[in-house]
């Protein structure tokens, strides 16, 4: 049966709000809220793969910056994003972490083109996850059994980003026809956090900045490229009054019995990511991603380092008709327990089509055929774009 104690156990363990510890998080809280790869996804998932080099204006946010001089002028796109949750390994299997707050856009871009200058404006989520528990029972001691009423406690997160692009486009550089992008984006995040158990609750706004520096080398005329691009982490700090001390009486029902200033950092990892992308032939390519999450880099974390490699074929079926079927590989260590739960592997699939003006994308990535438990999920995402 479900009881308040472990209830209590993961939530004490991954709250971010409602049992602080100290500024460095230390005592209470045992690991952050923001540590679960589960809650970033894809990010640069579209109908052509994974890839930064070969992307759509609406996954603008997300890319190496510098690859904003190769997409179309005048465009803008949005995105939607689906996922089905993950779960915790047992004996919490029950308890999943879902996206949240599903009817927001997942990105939005837009790209303008001055001479050899571009410049771009992204709304995109960095981050989206919650902590379901589903109705808990309500037990005491004097009712080990359960009062015959329940509870649901509450623990959502996202970060919302908004940004601000800007690349410069150097031709024929060592020979006709190679062309070196350099581009920074400027990340504005806001970090919003609801969690609440019982009476307790917390419902904060916080924010904090962060940029990505990125180049690409492009050969042939664009037919193929090699990009770097560093994303920096970013540092919420967050300050409120709450009250986080529970009284539980004989029938269950809690109360908040101190109120406390308290301080405390969320964090968010540095990234390192490689790409390519090579032209086999008139219609077929290979796109090739590599990153490394530097995870021990935040306080308040089991993981210590995260290692994705994905590659996928593209093939341009017509004008009209493009596909593309690729892996992507994560491998992440850790501290202590979990072993290889935050582990995956997903199978990714798109399709993307054009009509004149406009451009539908449609993707999919599924990690359940052999993914930890904390990684198996089901990914739609369905993109839309315009060139004015």
């Amino acid at each position: 049966m479900k009881n308040l104690v472990w209830v209590f156990f993961v939530i004490f363990s991954f709250s971010s709000n409602l049992f602080p510890g100290d500024i460095n998080r230390e005592g209470t809280a045992g690991n952050s809220a923001l540590a679960f790869p589960s809650g970033y996804g894809i990010r640069n998932l579209n109908g052509l793969g994974n890839s930064g080099l070969i992307n759509s204006t609406s996954n603008l946010g997300f890319l190496n910056p510098a690859s904003i001089s190769f997409l179309q002028n005048l465009s803008i796109g949005l995105t939607y994003q689906v996922n089905t949750p993950t779960y915790y390994p047992e004996p919490f299997e029950e308890i999943s972490l879902p996206r949240v707050y599903n009817f927001i856009p997942q990105s939005f871009g837009a790209v303008y083109h001055y001479q050899d200058f571009s410049f771009g404006l992204s709304l995109s989520q960095e981050f989206n996850s919650g902590l379901n528990f589903g109705e808990i029972p309500k037990t005491t001691l004097q009712y080990p059994e359960g009062t015959g009423t329940t509870f649901t406690p509450i623990l959502e997160h996202t970060i919302n980003k908004y940004s601000l692009s800007v690349a410069y486009r150097f031709n024929d550089i060592l020979s006709d026809n190679n062309n070196l992008s350099i581009g920074l984006r400027y990340n504005f995040n806001q970090l919003h956090s609801y969690e609440k158990i019982l009476t307790v609750f917390v419902n904060e706004f916080n924010y904090a900045s962060g940029f990505v520096l990125g180049l690409v080398y492009s050969l042939n005329e664009n037919q193929n490229k090699i990009g770097i691009h560093l994303k920096s982490g970013c540092s919420f700090h967050i300050s409120n009054v709450e009250n986080n001390n529970l009284d539980i009486d004989t029938i269950g029902n809690a109360y908040a019995i101190q109120a406390q200033m308290s301080e405390w950092i969320e964090k968010t990892p540095y990234e390192l990511c490689f790409e390519g992308l090579f032209q086999l032939d008139d219609d077929l390519q290979v796109s090739a991603f590599l990153s490394n999450i530097f995870w021990g880099e935040i306080d308040r974390t089991i993981l210590t380092n995260q290692f994705d490699i994905s590659s996928s074929l593209i093939y341009n079926f017509n004008k009209v008709f493009s596909g593309s079927a690729g892996i992507l590989i994560s491998n992440c260590s850790v501290e202590e327990y979990y072993d290889n739960e935050f582990n995956a592997f997903y199978l990714m699939a798109g399709l993307k089509i054009n009509i004149e003006s406009f451009s539908i994308d449609f993707s999919l990535a599924d990690s359940h055929l052999i993914s930890g438990e904390l990684r198996k999920q089901f990914i739609t995402k369905l993109g839309l774009g315009i060139q004015l």
